[in-house]
């Protein structure tokens, strides 16, 4: 049986402003997940607004043949594969970088805008769905207290 006193103890050591930020490093595969679903999928960049058409329509046929998911002339920014594997997270602090170790990166940015990062609508699917459980883990494992 927990007592009181225990159960204090474990909520103290929830510590979770400190916890956050290793969540988030510890759950980046799903950034980059999300990521990456956005430039594939859906030719959009952070802020949910479509990426630039390309410039050759012969190009963009030939792109389409190879991913028609994000329609004709949108570009998902994947030709051998090698620039999305090289996507990943950092986290400093409060502060999270998502580039690719790529030798395209600052090419594509500057063609394209701010293509690292997450929608609004990933942002909060990435929140609901990894974030507040692995949240509610790291409580359930410190304090003992169980979410239902």
């Amino acid at each position: 049986m927990t007592t009181i006193r225990k159960m204090l103890t474990g909520v103290q050591s929830i510590k979770l402003a400190e916890q956050l930020p290793i969540i988030i490093q510890d759950t980046s595969p799903e950034i980059v997940r999300l990521n990456r679903f956005q430039l594939y999928n859906q030719s959009v960049d952070k802020q949910g607004d479509p990426l630039r058409l390309y410039g050759s329509l012969s190009y963009a046929l030939e792109k389409n043949k190879m991913n028609p998911a994000p329609g004709f002339g949108r570009p998902d920014l994947f030709l051998t594969g090698s620039f999305q594997r090289a996507i990943y997270v950092e986290v400093s602090g409060q502060v999270i970088k998502v580039w690719s170790r790529d030798s395209k990166a600052d090419s594509l940015t500057k063609k394209y805008g701010e293509i690292f990062g997450m929608t609004k609508e990933s942002k909060s699917e990435y929140a609901k769905k990894t974030v507040l459980p692995a949240i509610k883990a790291h409580i359930k494992a410190k304090s003992g207290l169980v979410f239902r």
